[in-house]
């Protein structure tokens, strides 16, 4: 995740998140199309004795718009951009904006 501080530094490689972006929806696009990256798969490692597993991203947990006793709690997708203090966070569904933090933890 890349988060924007309030001296407005930004922290964690977006670059390096952009190139890695940009090389899924390439290969996701191929396969799309009904083209499977051959080289692509010839040349990647070989894993062994593989079983599923899931990871934790990080994400919110939240009331859209003002919460009230009757609002419903919503998960957001995957955190991938997060500005505090200007209150605004771009998951990799959408934008969101941020109108209060509960958990100071969570910058």
């Amino acid at each position: 995740m890349i988060t924007i501080d309030c001296g407005r530094q930004m922290h964690g490689d977006l670059n390096a998140r952009i190139a890695q972006l940009t090389d899924l929806t390439r290969d996701l696009m191929l396969i799309a199309n009904g083209d499977i990256p051959i080289p692509s798969i010839e040349a990647a490692p070989c894993l062994d004795q593989v079983v599923l597993a899931k990871r934790v991203m990080p994400c919110l947990i939240g009331h859209l718009d003002e919460a009230t006793d009757y609002s419903r709690v919503f998960r957001t997708s995957e955190l991938m951009v997060a500005d505090w203090e200007t209150g605004w966070v771009r998951t990799q569904g959408r934008f969101y904006r941020i109108r209060r933090v509960l958990d100071r933890a969570t910058k």
